[in-house]
């Protein structure tokens, strides 16, 4: 196949061997055999021709070509083309028709570059009358001798001066490909800043684990008999923990039972870090069966597997679970309902959004500082006493009857 590159209309006839392209890049992706690649003009910049040009070369096409005027041409796509092993044609009569440009390709081309006029009869004189000296030269003859001289004086003034603009736009090539590595050499010691305080950065971000990524944890159901309480927190009640705490004092003290308290939290290292004096089970430490021993437990890891470790304490008889995730408006623990969830909540406003009575007809519900109507109680603001003995016993007395409401059956 002849590939022909110009981005100006070519009348070349319906010659099924013949493909026009609009330029070097387009030429670069057809796919088979070329046996002939034929350039007359495109938009591209001078270092996009010489691209596409190698690219082709390793295509191994058959010849290439290059048509222009000599006032139109370009001498470094001449120089370009010729450097290839290609042609260069100085008429424009061969893309007429496809049958003459198929008549061109398929015959011999002229490196017109490398070619000065005149020379032919320099070498026919030598050969004729030089060699052996004693011919003599017609006086006809001397006037073809002087003319062709005359010629190659002609030629070689064009060469020098085809030469020097070659010269000159091949510098200025050279010229914008450092530029260009310039650029470049910018450009990746640039990328280079931003890498390396990317990696400063990372370094200073603990990545989460496969698993402690995870933010959102379906709901665990537990069927076997046990005392379980469950508290659900929305919006974070304020003073609830220190009420819950006092609530496993409660049940330990005044009701003399074996209470283990979890308290389940978002995953988040700030909580981590408030809590830290507790116990927590996490994604790293979950396989470690001696985590869940403890009788007050934090955990950022509600899986079934956790949770039902926890519950299967045959040590313990009653448990307290506190929810304060925030995926669901519901408990995540389903037990068998011999005890209603007790939902603190921070104010009516939160309960009409989440919509919690119409989900719960029967809810049960108490809040923190302010009293709301309907609420089972009102968890009170206490002067927190340091001492742990004293922070107890303030709680057993201040919040004694709250604590008999959640232990209430039903």
């Amino acid at each position: 196949m002849i590939i022909v590159v110009s981005n100006k209309e070519l009348n070349l006839g319906s010659n099924s061997n013949i493909l026009v392209v609009e330029s070097l890049l387009d030429a670069s992706k057809v796919k088979g055999n070329i046996t002939a690649l034929v350039y007359y003009s495109s938009k591209e910049s001078t270092n996009e021709f010489a691209a596409s040009l190698a690219a082709l070369k390793e295509k191994n096409v058959g010849s290439i070509w290059y048509i222009s005027t000599t006032e139109n041409k370009d001498p470094l796509i001449e120089m370009a083309v010729i450097g290839s092993g290609g042609y260069y044609i100085g008429d424009e009569f061969f893309l007429e028709s496809g049958e003459l440009l198929e008549s061109l390709v398929t015959g011999s081309g002229t490196n017109e570059i490398m070619e000065i006029g005149g020379v032919g009869v320099l070498k026919d004189f030598a050969t004729r009358y030089l060699q052996d000296g004693k011919t003599q030269i017609p006086k006809g003859y001397l006037q073809v001798l002087t003319s062709a001289v005359n010629q190659i004086s002609e030629e070689y003034k064009k060469k020098s001066e085809q030469l020097l603009i070659v010269s000159e736009k091949a510098t200025n090539v050279i010229e914008d490909s450092s530029l260009g590595l310039q650029e470049q050499e910018k450009e990746r010691k640039h990328l280079a800043e931003i890498i390396k305080n990317l990696e400063e950065g990372l370094s200073q971000v603990t990545v989460p684990t496969r698993s402690s990524s995870v933010s959102f944890f379906p709901t665990v159901s537990y069927l076997k008999e046990r005392d379980i309480i469950r508290i659900k927190d929305i919006g974070r009640t304020p003073y609830l923990f220190s009420f819950v705490y006092g609530f496993y004092n409660y049940c330990e003290k005044v009701l003399n039972k074996r209470p283990k308290l979890i308290v389940i939290e978002p995953v988040g290292s700030n909580f981590e870090e408030q809590y830290k004096n507790f116990n927590w089970v996490t994604s790293s430490n979950h396989g470690d069966l001696s985590k869940y021993v403890s009788p007050v437990s934090f955990t950022n890891y509600p899986t079934t597997a956790v949770l039902t470790n926890f519950l299967n304490d045959s040590a313990k008889d009653m448990f307290i679970v506190l929810d304060r995730t925030t995926t669901y408006s519901n408990h995540i623990l389903n037990s068998r309902k011999t005890r209603s969830v007790h939902f603190a909540v921070t104010g009516e406003s939160v309960i009409e959004s989440l919509k919690l009575k119409n989900k719960n007809p029967r809810l049960k519900f108490f809040s923190s500082i302010r009293e709301i109507e309907g609420s089972e109680f009102t968890i009170p603001v206490l002067d927190y006493p340091k001492p742990t003995f004293e922070r107890e016993n303030l709680y057993l007395s201040a919040c004694g009857e709250m604590y008999k409401i959640l232990v209430r059956k039903g």
